[in-house]
């Protein structure tokens, strides 16, 4: 391997770089005294450059390209004044001293590094003549190495020692100051003449809002004032975003906080040009700041800003001890003021007296010249009264120049309004400016101590006739006394109204007879009573108070017991106190009902402090009440004996009341039939028309319906008549109805059953007349003369009459039975007289017969039997009449079979028609529909007779 021998990357380079066209020429011609000296720089850990030749060829290793920001070796080869560039001139020197055989050593030099040479750094370097074969100086040895940590320790031991020097004298020069202002002024010229500032001060923050007072604060001669206040949102928000979490704002060149043009010309107004602000913080809260402004840029360094703020700390202790001190003579003195305030207000009963004196008391505590209490009234009108240290006391009416009004517009325009130099003030509009300024006013404080949302509105303040700086104890002192004036006018004017009110009070009671009375649980339940409780209660004008006790005594004694638990329990655990009992009068030993109604007053832990309440003497609503319950206990016996259903309804029939009858019939419970719930055992049917009568009855004036009512348990509908009429008002409106359900359902039964009866005696009526009129015909024509007729037609309309007879003796739900019908036939003939007739009967018992047919039928029987007396079985002895009958159930429907059969009595079959037989074979089919045959046998005459009848 070729020299430079190694891989180390210098080593690499030096093999690697064309070496031909620089003036050191190749490698191989090199002197054996540069190459040893390259060696050396080769394995060198701390930065080393080889210069060598006329040029000073600049050689060096890795370390030394770090140092100066080139790793890639561009002047790797170069003459050094390339290589060092501006830094040469600096160099310069030193290089010709070393060539000069002259050994040289930079200790801690400080020189900019990196590759735009923005940093700054701190070296020793050595600068070594190199010498050649011949013994003659052709190059340098240089080496370097880097201090900066030793020197930046040293600066800063150096900067600590000055600043704890400086801290030391600052607190040497505060230590004797008490006063807030001369802290902070002495404090601010310190620290800004130790760092050449322009501006150096103290601001503090509202508890309320953003807004910094100006406290103190030292500047160069040409430097234009602050101003008293701020707002801190004026100001760039990444400002105050900072203070608020307690971190120092360094702004070198404050046109980099500008966004605005607005925002630089508000800086260049007031010659600022760089600021390093110190949050202050109080109860861990940001409660101020230290200032420290340059008029032109300004770099702060470290130091600058590590010594404002150990010097900012060390002045607010100062500032805070100060006014702990400052804050407790403060207190004493206020408490002094307020304690002479209160009891001079305390005798006071007229709210102008009030506000003077009020006034001129805050005007002597703090030196002002003006105060004033301010009033609008309900119409807008503005009023002030006050005191003047020039004029004294002074009115709306008596005041006698533009200054009181003046205060009096700015006290009622502004919630609170802190001027400490109004001429310099911006934040009031410029003609109240000018206003306060012609008025003499050069300071003020006002706020407003009931806003525009009361139902009175008035406002406080208090000027000075110069410029002042207010201390936040001053302006707590006026928000105090103004706190205190307000309640006490309207204590004076809440015990005038408080008069009035009782005037018209103990009026109000002797009209409407009320006792007041007042139970104070901290005196022993000892009371205090209204002239109108003596009254009611008998006892003596001169009796004011009195105790538990004697209450008691002249309670009733049987209700002694009962008033006394109520108010316990009451005064125990309730909120409101109400009973009702009997007293017995001292004065004259009348017995009278007393209503005691109260409200129980408690403390924040519950405990009962008074019962306050009123007594009204009932005497005579109870005598009206044990006779309205007497009035109703016989009404309710009266209603309970009624057999109707009685009840009371508002309007569209929504019931209010029923009687116990009709939850005994419909088994509805009481509440169940309110409202519209009577409605649900009424038949479905009919609710309809129920709904409909209660619609019509407000017009009418009267409610009249039948319906359906359903019996308990699921008894049958039963049909009821309701009535009803109004119970009207004084004015005619309706204000109940009251009425009644009268069960009539067995009524409309017979009713019905009437109407069956009529209905089925017309249509016998009209039957009867037809069959008296066909006998009729039918007897005519069949007899020779009128005595045959007669004898005939009666003979016919007694059996017709038999048969109605029959039917006019059956009962609702009754029949006649066929048996029945043929017995009465047969023994009208007389055949069912004697032992032995020659009737032979037999059939079912019972068979019952429509009404309808029983007439015809009759007929048809007393023609066969007839016919059977006169002609056949019935007219000879030894003959025989058979008469049987059953039901034949196998045809649809079911019928009754007769077959009449006479037996013995030979006679030849005819084939004319009599009446009676034309009656069988005729009438029966057409007006029965039964089915008859009618035979002359050679025996007798055989009749079979088939007629329908119902299965029931």
């Amino acid at each position: 391997m070729a020299w430079p021998y190694g891989d180390s990357p210098t080593a690499r380079r030096i093999r690697r770089h064309d070496w031909t066209a620089t003036p050191l020429g190749p490698l191989e011609r090199w002197p054996q005294s540069l190459k040893t000296a390259l060696d050396l720089m080769i394995g060198a850990e701390q930065p080393v450059l080889v210069a060598w030749g006329e040029e000073l060829t600049a050689l060096y290793n890795r370390a030394f390209a770090a140092l100066l920001g080139e790793p890639r070796g561009r002047y790797f080869g170069a003459p050094c004044s390339e290589l060092c560039g501006e830094r040469w001139p600096m160099l310069d020197g030193a290089v010709r001293a070393a060539l000069r055989g002259e050994p040289q050593l930079w200790a801690d030099q400080g020189m900019k590094i990196g590759p735009d040479d923005l940093d700054t750094g701190w070296f020793t370097v050595s600068w070594m003549p190199l010498r050649d074969e011949s013994d003659a100086v052709s190059g340098i040895y240089c080496t370097v190495v880097d201090t900066t940590e030793k020197v930046r320790a040293q600066q800063i031991l150096r900067e600590s020692r000055d600043r704890q020097a400086f801290l030391l004298a600052l607190s040497d020069a505060l230590r004797p100051l008490s006063g807030l202002r001369a802290i902070q002024r002495v404090a601010s010229r310190l620290i800004g003449e130790h760092l050449q500032a322009d501006r150096v001060g103290f601001a503090e923050r509202d508890d309320d809002d953003d807004d910094v007072h100006i406290l103190e604060d030292w500047s160069a001669p040409d430097m234009p004032p602050l101003g008293a206040m701020h707002c801190l949102s004026s100001f760039h928000p990444s400002i105050g975003a900072l203070l608020w979490r307690g971190v120092i704002v360094r702004i070198d060149d404050i046109r980099t906080v500008c966004e605005h043009p607005a925002d630089l010309a508000m800086y260049q107004r007031w010659n600022i040009g760089a600021a390093l602000v110190v949050p202050l913080r109080r109860d861990d809260q940001f409660n101020g700041s230290f200032y420290v402004h340059q008029r032109i840029p300004r770099r702060w360094s470290d130091g600058d800003a590590r010594l404002v703020q150990r010097a900012a700390e060390r002045v607010w202790i100062a500032i805070q001890w100060a006014a702990a001190e400052r804050s407790l003579r403060h207190a004493q003195q206020r408490r002094r003021f307020l304690l002479l305030l209160s009891d001079t207000l305390r005798g006071l009963d007229q709210s102008a007296t009030i506000k003077h004196a009020g006034c001129q008391l805050l005007g002597e505590q703090l030196q002002l010249d003006r105060v004033a209490y301010v009033t609008v009234d309900a119409a807008g009108q503005l009023s002030v009264q006050g005191w003047s240290s020039a004029t004294g006391f002074f009115d709306q009416a008596a005041a006698p120049a533009t200054a009181e009004h003046a205060l009096a517009d700015t006290c009622w325009q502004h919630k609170l309004l802190v001027i400490h130099d109004v001429a310099n003030e911006d934040r009031i509009p410029p003609h109240e400016r000018e206003a306060l300024l012609s008025a003499g006013i050069g300071a003020l404080v006002t706020l407003q101590i009931a806003g525009k949302e009361a139902a009175r509105q008035a406002a406080f303040g208090g000027a000075s006739r110069s410029a002042r700086q207010w201390s936040r104890e001053d302006v707590d002192l006026i928000k105090e006394t103004a706190g205190r004036l307000w309640s006490a006018v309207e204590r004076a004017r809440a015990l005038e109204q408080l008069t009035l009110r009782e005037a018209e009070l103990a009026q109000v009671q002797r009209s409407g007879g009320v006792g007041g009375v007042i139970i104070d649980m901290a005196d022993g339940m000892r009371s205090q009573r209204s002239p109108e409780y003596r009254r009611l209660h008998g006892l003596s004008p001169e009796v004011q108070f009195e105790g538990h006790e004697e209450w008691l005594a002249r309670v009733h004694p049987k209700d002694r017991k009962t008033a006394d638990r109520a108010v316990r329990e009451a005064i125990a655990h309730g909120d409101s106190y109400t009973s009702e009992y009997r007293i017995v009068r001292p004065d004259n030993g009348a017995v009278r009902w007393i209503s005691a109604k109260g409200e129980i007053q408690r403390d924040a832990d519950g405990r009962a402090l008074r019962l306050v309440g009123i007594h009204l003497d009932i005497t005579e609503r109870k005598e009206m009440e044990a006779a309205l319950k007497l009035s109703e206990r016989r009404l309710q016996t009266l209603i309970s004996g009624m057999p109707q259903l009685v009840w009371r309804a508002e309007e569209a029939g929504r019931w209010i009341w029923a009687s116990p009858q009709w939850a005994d019939f419909t088994g509805q419970r009481a509440h169940e039939s309110l409202g519209r719930g009577w409605l649900e055992p009424v038949h479905p049917e009919d609710r309809g028309r129920v709904c409909e009568a209660w619609e019509k009855a407000e017009s009418s004036g009267a409610l009249s319906i039948d319906h359906r009512i359903l019996g308990r348990a699921g008894q049958r509908y039963r049909w009821f008549q309701t009535r009803a009429a109004p119970v009207r008002n004084a004015d005619g409106g309706i204000r109940e109805w009251l009425g009644t359900s009268t069960d009539v359902d067995e009524m409309r039964t017979l009713q019905d059953h009437q109407q069956v009866l009529l209905d089925e005696l017309q249509h016998r009526t009209r039957n009867l007349m037809g069959v008296v009129s066909v006998l009729a015909r039918r007897t005519v024509a069949s007899s020779t003369d009128l005595d045959a007729f007669a004898v005939r037609f009666d003979d016919r309309l007694a059996a017709l009459s038999r048969a109605n007879n029959l039917l006019s003796g059956v009962t609702d739900g009754q029949r006649i039975s066929f048996d029945a019908l043929l017995r009465q036939e047969l023994d009208a003939l007389g055949v069912l007289d004697g032992q032995n007739p020659p009737v032979e009967m037999a059939g079912t018992p019972g068979i019952a017969l429509r009404s309808s047919t029983v007439q015809i039928l009759a007929l048809a029987l007393h023609e066969l039997g007839t016919n059977a007396v006169k002609y056949g079985a019935l007219a000879q002895p030894g003959r025989q009449l058979s008469v049987r009958w059953w039901i034949d159930a196998q045809v649809a429907p079911q019928c009754l079979v007769v077959q009449w059969r006479e037996t013995g009595v030979p006679m030849a079959d005819s084939g004319g028609f009599g009446y009676g037989r034309e009656l069988i074979e005729r009438a029966l089919p057409y007006q029965l529909g039964a089915t008859t045959t009618y035979t002359f046998t050679p025996d007798g005459v055989l009749c079979v007779i088939r007629l329908p009848i119902s299965a029931q």
